[in-house]
Order: structure tokens, then sequence, then C-alpha cells
């Protein structure tokens, strides 16, 4: 099994610890970390972290292109697509202090139709039958939904699986395609069925889940602090793990996200690809920046998950 992780709004990404952070005024911070990320790039990040090889593509400024290709693991391949304009960057600001993690992100940059086309004739080479493509985060201005359809069915069209974690508008598009898996948060999940679901208890988030079953083969809902969902078709299960106050939130979705793909990749069972993947993302919100967490503290931590199986 080969892990493609594509991000189309790739992004460097800045974290300072700024101890008392208030708006207005003149505060002293330091930077922690600065480091090329992207939802999918994170996810890549991760799986290094576990032992597991991937490939990374999506769009990437041209002139932030070699810090892209220089901090990556060694174990993640880069087929980065440059583009003319430059690659957002996106802030977190940690107050020790406060216990709080403030995040500021910015749009990205405009992609064209040729820059589109690179893509889909890159994603035509790397798809292969043993590959499953995960496509990550946000559309950059220029790229339209008939543009991700169009990706989404090229793997498809090679042979490859698909799986998304993109924002709720854009998950109708992954979802047309039937992929492998889709991780969506409770937002998300909403958006993609036209529906509030910020409410919504444990039993309607289930049937919420299910209602995608006929099109997807998991559906992987995170919860943050309760843990997460995974749906599929005549199975579901709950699972959580408790950690202390959380240092930094940014990244522990693709953590979580990472962690279950590694269980896929080890061959585990539902149930064990589950703890793994809560527990990574439990992990990572332990670390201060994506895809710095201990591949220690999460294999113990998912020895401590707990996993409920649902009616």
């Amino acid at each position: 099994m080969t892990i493609v992780t594509v991000t189309p709004n790739t992004s460097v990404d800045r974290t300072l610890e700024v101890p008392r952070f208030a708006i207005g005024g003149h505060l002293r911070g330091r930077l922690l970390r600065q480091q090329p990320g992207g939802k999918g790039v994170n996810v890549a990040r991760c799986l290094a972290v576990l032992g597991v090889q991937s490939l990374v593509t999506g769009f990437v400024g041209r002139r932030e292109l070699p810090l892209f290709r220089e901090s990556l693991p060694p174990v993640v391949a880069s087929e980065l697509v440059p583009v003319a304009e430059p690659t957002r960057t996106n802030t977190t600001i940690l107050d020790p202090e406060r216990g709080t993690d403030t995040h500021i992100r910015e749009t990205g940059f405009a992609v064209r139709t040729q820059e589109v086309e690179a893509l889909l004739a890159k994603l035509r080479a790397i798809a292969t039958p043993d590959a499953v493509v995960v496509f990550c985060g946000s559309l950059p201005p220029g790229m339209t939904a008939a543009a991700l359809g169009s990706l989404l069915a090229a793997c498809r069209e090679r042979g490859a699986e698909v799986a998304a974690d993109l924002n709720g508008a854009d998950l109708g598009a992954a979802v047309a395609a039937r992929p492998l898996l889709i991780k969506p948060n409770v937002e998300e999940l909403g958006e993609c069925l036209g529906r509030d679901l910020s409410e919504a208890g444990e039993g309607q988030l289930l049937t919420a889940a299910r209602a995608l079953c006929d099109r997807v083969g998991t559906v992987l809902l995170t919860r943050g602090r309760e843990g997460a969902l995974a749906v599929r078709s005549g199975e579901a299960l709950a699972a959580s793990v408790e950690i202390g106050v959380p240092r930094n939130t940014v990244g522990c979705g693709d953590a979580l996200l990472a962690g279950y793909l590694a269980g896929l990749w080890r061959g585990s069972a539902f149930s064990d690809a589950l703890r793994l993947a809560v527990a990574c993302g439990a992990a990572q919100a332990l670390a201060d920046a994506p895809g710095h967490l201990s591949p220690e503290l999460a294999e113990n931590l998912a020895k401590a998950a707990r996993i409920r199986h649902l009616p």
C-alpha cells in the first residue's frame, strides 16, 4: 500500500510562544518553529514519525519549493507542483501562562488553469492500483469543485483508492468518487449533509455518518477532546483517550488521520487502527508543532485508548 497526500493549499507554518498574549500593544515572544505545512504535508510528516513512507503532492509557491523539499523527512517523497504566487504563511500563537493557542490563517495563492492541469498530469503518473490518494485541506482560490472532481476521477481511473479530509463544502465531490475514507469533523459533516450538527449527540452523529456509508467505505468523524467515531457498513466504534492540558491543537486532526492510515498500512484490525488514530491526535495536542508528536507517547496512549462498539 502506497500513501499519497494531496495538499492543494500548502502553507509555511510559524509557531510563536507569547506569554500573556493579548490584542493590541507590544508583546515579546519567541519563534518555536517554522516549517512547511498544509494538512497533507502534516499527515505525511506524522506518517514518517510512525515509520510509514509516503509521497506528497499539491501546489506550492515556486519561491518556497526548495524549503519544502529540503525540510521533508527522508521517507517522504516530494512531487509538488510549483505555482507563480507565494505560499501563504499561517501563524499559531501559544500562550504558556494562559494555556491558549491562537491561529491566524491566510487565504493562500490563486492557482491558474495550467497549474491545475499540471497537478492532474502529476496524479495520473502517481496514482497506481496499490495507492491510497488522500486529498487534504482547503481549495485555493482559482480551483473549483469541478476541478477537484477531475483530480479524484483521474486517480480512480488509474485504479487507486481515494480518501478525503476536505472542507465540508468540498466533501461532496469526494463522496461522489466513492472514497475508501473521509475524515470530517462535526461541522464539516454537517456542511456535507446540509444540516446543522453542532448540538447533535452521539446517536445523531452516528445516524448522520451512516447516511454516507452507501457511498463511503469509512467515515472517520473527529470530535476534538471527545475522540472520534469510526463508521462503516455494519460496524461503528467510538474511541477516546485522556490527556492533560493540550499545548497546541493545530494538526491534531492530521495526526489522527495519519494514525488511522498507518493502521491500514500495517494491516491492523479496524479497532486497532482507530486506537492508534486517537492516540496520535492526543499525542499531537501535547507537541508544539504539527508532525512533531512523540511516537512512544502515541503507542502508550493507544494502549490506554477506550474503544466502544456502538449499536
